[in-house]
Formats: C-alpha cells, structure tokens, sequence
C-alpha cells in the first residue's frame, strides 16, 4: 500500500483478501490495490472520519479497471466485473459487504 495511508494516523485502511486476492492479473494487482487504499483514504479525508471505508475503495477500483480496459478491452477479472454489476444495480455496498463475509 502506499506509505501516505499505511503511515498517516487519521487513516485506518484494511486491505481484505475479498479487494486483493482476484490473482488472474498479477500485473493489475498492485495497482488495483493502490486505487482501493487511496479511494478508502479519500473518503475519510472527505468525511473527516477515521473508519475504514471498503466500498469507496472498491469504487476507486471499479474508475481505475474500467479505465485499464479501454486499452485492453481482453482484460477480464471475476471479482471486479461482479462489483461493477452490482454498482450498476445499486447494489454495491451489500456485495462489498458479502464478499468480506464469505471471505473473498
């Protein structure tokens, strides 16, 4: 994770096996992790409250694969294209919260 969130007191961002284990693109995988931290972090920033926030950094990864994809239109990961079905169906908050329930 970037050292500004890892480091930085007023921020508390848990990284889930459910955000980190989709290992069908390693070459995405330290950048998928960096846009769930820094959305995670954003959000309290924004908010001004030191809570870990999953499903902003899952919206961060969701901006960052779709725009991976537009330049490698083959790039296909399970578990982000099932988030971003659910935030198009609104339902993306219960899905995050599912997928740390079961554990990834």
């Amino acid at each position: 994770m970037i050292p500004f969130v890892t480091r930085n007191p007023e921020l508390l961002v848990i990284l889930h096996p459910a955000f980190s284990d989709d290992a069908a693109n390693e070459t995405q995988k330290p950048l998928l992790i960096a846009a769930f931290a820094a959305g995670n972090a954003r959000a309290q920033l924004r908010t001004g409250q030191k809570r870990d926030m999953p499903v902003e950094g899952v919206r961060a990864m969701l901006a960052l694969y779709a725009k991976r994809k537009e330049s490698r239109p083959d790039l296909d990961l399970p578990s982000l294209e099932a988030f971003a079905r659910a935030e198009a169906g609104g339902s993306l908050e219960p899905a995050v919260e599912a997928a740390m329930a079961d554990g990834g």
